[in-house]
C-alpha cells in the first residue's frame, strides 16, 4: 500500500480545478490541498516574469513558470507531505514546474473546451482589479495550458508518474466520482 500520494490536477484556467479540489478536500479532511495560485510572485518580483506579446503588445505572462515562486511552492509541498497521506496540488502549469512535478505520483489532466472556460474567465472576480488584456485568454492563456496538458500526456511513458485525462464537460458529480476512483487507485497501488 502506498503510504503517501501527491496528486496534481492540471487544466486550463476556469475549467473547474479549484472547485473540484475544494470538494475533494471538504469530503476528506485528511487531504491537504495546495493551489498554484497561492504561489504567484508578488508585485515586487514582477520584473522576473516572462513577457508575452498579445496583439502586438507586451504583457506579463502569468501562464509561464517564471510567474511562480517555485521554491516556496516546493517547500509547501514537502511540508504537506510530512502532514498528510494525500497531497492534492492544483494549477494550470504544475507539470511545467520541475521542483513540483518531481514530487507528483499522479497527474489528472482536466479537459474543458474554450467555449466552457472563456465565459467563466470573463466573469471571474477573484483577481481584484486585474483584467486580462484583450485577447490574452483566448490567444495565449488557454492555448498555452492546452499545450502543457498535451505535453504531459505525450511524455507519460518517459516519466515516473501516471497521467489520467478527465473530461469536465459532464456533471460535476461524475467528475468528482472519477477523480475519487483515481485517488483510491493511487492510494492502493
Amino acid at each position: 500500500t502506498n503510504l503517501m500520494s501527491v496528486i496534481a490536477i492540471q487544466g486550463p484556467s476556469c475549467c473547474g480545478k479549484t472547485t473540484l479540489a475544494c470538494k475533494l478536500c471538504a469530503e476528506d479532511a485528511t487531504i491537504i490541498c495546495l493551489h498554484q495560485d497561492d504561489f504567484y510572485l508578488d508585485e515586487t518580483e514582477f520584473t522576473s516574469i516572462h513577457h508575452v506579446s498579445v496583439r502586438g503588445e507586451q504583457h506579463l505572462d502569468f501562464d509561464h513558470p517564471s510567474a511562480i515562486a517555485e521554491g516556496v511552492f516546493e517547500a509547501a509541498v514537502l511540508k504537506a507531505k510530512e502532514n498528510s497521506s494525500i497531497v492534492l496540488i492544483e494549477g494550470t502549469m504544475v507539470s511545467q514546474l520541475p521542483a513540483i512535478a518531481r514530487h507528483v505520483d499522479v497527474f489528472i489532466t482536466l479537459y474543458a473546451s474554450v467555449a466552457t472556460c472563456a465565459p467563466r474567465r470573463a466573469q471571474r472576480s477573484d483577481y481584484g482589479d486585474i483584467q486580462d488584456p484583450p485577447g490574452y485568454y483566448l490567444e495565449h492563456a488557454y492555448p498555452t495550458c492546452q499545450r502543457y496538458c498535451q505535453q504531459l500526456v505525450a511524455t507519460v511513458d518517459t516519466k515516473p508518474y501516471d497521467v489520467w485525462v478527465v473530461a469536465m464537460e459532464q456533471p460535476l458529480e461524475l467528475v468528482l466520482n472519477s477523480v475519487k476512483r483515481i485517488i483510491h487507485k493511487t492510494k492502493t497501488k
